[in-house]
């Protein structure tokens, strides 16, 4: 049995030193882009904290001279910043959300078969603007996958590390974002 106009062969996605383009195929996955797929991404929110030209974050003016946490009233979160203590701008984008297990480190003398709670990853196209001090915002969706509106956020994430997955000569694929502080039915 052969298959004809096949999708997914690699001469779809072939650059011309004849291997596969990592960036088209991730595009492919994420979006559906090639003839007959179908998209796998989602969309999320990057919340990016705005900085100054030190690059230190810009503080928001719920948080008091040497106050390091934003002030939080009871039921309440600032109108400015949601809790973050830093000004913020979001950005819609599409991606990939894995769970993966952490590698257990024996070599360390730490008792293997430990149970490891799952950790977040998100995998983004490789020209995502992301930083560890942003937030990733999920919002919620129907059971088809759309978004729900007005806009509702499910869970909310802080980028723990942001990986740049180089391929050959050094050009970055994609990317790979490790996530952390699950917050369910967060705004």
């Amino acid at each position: 049995m052969s298959i004809v106009n096949n999708p997914w062969s690699l001469s779809s996605f072939t650059s011309s030193g004849g291997e596969p383009d990592l960036r088209q195929v991730f595009r492919s996955f994420i979006f559906g882009t090639g003839p007959g797929s179908v998209p796998k991404g989602t969309y999320f929110i990057i919340r990016h904290m705005r900085t100054d030209e030190k690059g230190t974050r810009i503080s928001c003016t719920c948080r008091t001279d040497g106050q390091q946490e934003a002030a939080q009233n009871v039921g309440h979160l600032c109108r400015f910043c949601g809790g973050e203590g830093y000004l913020w701008d979001d950005t819609l984008i599409k991606g990939y959300l894995s769970w993966e297990y952490p590698q257990e480190d024996v070599s360390r003398g730490r008792p293997f078969g430990r149970w490891s709670p799952e950790a977040p990853v998100l995998y983004l196209e490789y020209n995502s603007e992301i930083a560890v001090h942003d937030r990733i915002l999920e919002p919620e969706k129907d059971f088809e996958g759309n978004l729900i509106n007005p806009l509702q956020t499910e869970s909310r994430y802080a980028v723990v590390a942001v990986h740049k997955m180089r391929g050959d000569r050094g050009r970055i694929e994609y990317i790979r974002v490790r996530l952390g502080e699950v917050h369910k039915n967060a705004t």
